[in-house]
């Protein structure tokens, strides 16, 4: 039923689903990397950006195992797969000990498309199973020579198996993903409820005694800062300790950076000793890649705020 697309002759494979499954294990407890993992907290927690940066390469290697079969007798590969989106990043468990055990990073091709595939990852507790976090990555393959679509290898699967109903919701992310896509804020206004409520926190800020549209006649409310103050930036130069396998800049060293960025920028803007954590990532999108050399720029900004809850929006631009 999902082998929707011609297979090439000695080249897209129906892989079993049982072979697109892959774990490592992430030695915290080590000496020797603990380090690289220890979160500045004070509180002996890992450092979830690093991690973060981990799920990114191995699902790009998850993504190569899946299309082993193109592989030629001189190791080369015929196509280039990189990551597209991520959906989702589910942090279930924000701050994980790093002297109570080592990590279990897995993840499984769940879905594929004509040239993308999506993989389920996730990382858990080596001694318990425990899920601290997971998400969905979109890979796309390119064609190394022309740098267009290239078909990757199907899935193998039966039905009414678990990874039949893994296959189909996967289905149903990518049709959501088009979908969302279709009404962004480049393409569409913000909806009627969306402009109401952009206009209350307007009029929240007028002074009553002075009503005009001037700034200096805005006041703000107890525990209240402007948009304007809750920006940082970063610049980020794209050196060649941090290339990928295409020698372009590694998504997952953008992706650390504009975690930590984020996470600055809200330490910064709550002005207070709270401690903060990070709950989830909505998502991530690689639109181009990035040549080393490259200087660009990471601007961040606190974009809304309810009760103890925020969300920052990051940006890299060249």
């Amino acid at each position: 039923d999902f082998q929707k697309f011609p297979l090439l002759p000695t080249q897209i494979t129906p892989v079993p689903t049982d072979l697109s499954k892959n774990s490592v294990k992430i030695s915290i407890s080590d000496p020797k990397f603990q380090l690289q993992y220890l979160n500045p907290d004070g509180k002996n927690n890992v450092r979830i950006g690093k991690l973060l940066e981990d799920l990114d390469l191995f699902a790009g290697v998850i993504a190569y195992e899946h299309n082993n079969s193109m592989r030629s007798i001189d190791n080369t590969h015929p196509l280039g797969i990189v990551t597209a989106c991520i959906d989702r990043i589910e942090i279930h468990q924000p701050n994980i000990p790093i002297d109570q055990g080592d990590l279990i990073m897995s993840g499984q091709v769940t879905w594929t498309g004509r040239s993308s595939m999506e993989i389920y990852m996730k990382i858990m507790d080596a001694k318990s199973d425990i899920c601290f976090i997971d998400s969905y990555f979109v890979m796309v393959a390119r064609n190394t020579e022309t740098g267009l679509a290239e078909q990757v290898n199907s899935l193998k699967l039966e039905k009414n198996s678990p990874d039949y109903e893994k296959f189909e919701i996967g289905a149903n992310n990518n049709k959501i993903r088009k979908e969302a896509k279709k009404f962004g804020l480049l393409s569409h206004a913000p909806k009627k409820d969306e402009t109401v409520e952009i206009h209350n926190k307007f009029v929240n800020t007028l002074d009553s005694e002075n009503v005009q549209f001037s700034n200096s006649a805005r006041k703000l409310q107890k525990n209240q800062i402007w948009m304007e103050e809750a920006k940082l930036k970063s610049v980020l130069v794209a050196m060649p300790q941090h290339r990928n396998v295409h020698g372009k800049l590694f998504g997952g060293h953008i992706i650390r950076k504009a975690f930590e960025l984020s996470f600055a920028n809200i330490e910064i803007s709550v002005a207070g000793p709270i401690p903060v954590k990070c709950i989830a990532i909505d998502d991530i999108s690689f639109i181009h890649p990035v040549k080393i050399g490259s200087i660009f720029l990471l601007p961040s900004q606190v974009v809304y705020s309810q009760g103890c809850k925020a969300v920052i929006r990051v940006y890299a631009l060249g």
